[in-house]
């Protein structure tokens, strides 16, 4: 997961529902918002969950000037930036309904790294997928040409970090 994190955008507990709104406004694609101090995340805010809050019957009214805090997601999905790919996959999608598309907080030793999107994750999962697909010989579904042929060249070009064993001996 920490090889494909992006930037949180991020405010601190005190930060008040109008002043969230105020960013969500001003940033038409900015989905979420992490709520953290000293880098540490507390919670979540999702642009959707936040703007049904508001309009609830009294929503505006109750929490318009309070702390965000209030309407944040206390329990986002954390994962440290280790955690691979699949497994964030699998973990996300076997949240609740209401917190299927919601962000994935990405952390170091409980320090904040930044944000995964579902859709993010997704799109890097699938076009792995696709790469693995292209190098693989149809039948076998063992690496074929395409990848055997990189390795060679990668040989012929001087790349040792990759040689076998044998043909350093060899030298």
């Amino acid at each position: 997961m920490g090889s494909i994190v992006q930037t949180a955008f991020t405010v601190g507990p005190d930060t008040s529902a109008e002043e969230v709104l105020d960013h969500f406004k001003k940033d038409k694609n900015l989905e979420g918002i992490v709520v953290s101090k000293d880098m540490i995340p507390l919670g979540l805010i999702m642009r959707t969950h936040f703007f049904y809050h508001l309009s609830s019957r009294y929503g505006a009214a109750l929490y318009y000037r309070r702390p965000v805090t209030m309407l944040m997601d206390h329990f986002p999905l954390l994962l440290e930036s280790d955690t691979t790919l699949e497994k964030a996959s699998q973990i996300a999608t076997n949240r609740p309904q209401e917190k299927l598309y919601d962000h994935i907080l990405v952390v170091k030793n409980g320090v904040m790294l930044g944000i995964v999107s579902i859709r993010h994750l997704l799109e890097v999962i699938t076009q792995s997928k696709i790469k693995m697909a292209q190098y693989a010989n149809p039948l076998t579904g063992l690496p074929g040409n395409i990848r055997i042929q990189e390795e060679l060249n990668k040989i012929i070009s001087g790349d040792t970090s990759l040689m076998p064993m044998w043909i350093n001996l060899r030298r």
